[in-house]
């Protein structure tokens, strides 16, 4: 279960990383595939 957790925890902060760039460049956010598609 921790693990899982903890790897969502991961997940979340990669996404809100993406879309903090995003909106200090004044950039488009990505969607929810380009957030799946970035993690690879």
């Amino acid at each position: 279960m921790a693990k899982h957790i903890a790897t969502n925890c991961h997940a979340y902060n990669r996404g809100l990383s993406i879309c903090n760039k995003a909106l200090e460049n004044q950039e488009k956010l990505p969607s929810a595939i380009d957030l799946y598609q970035e993690s690879f």
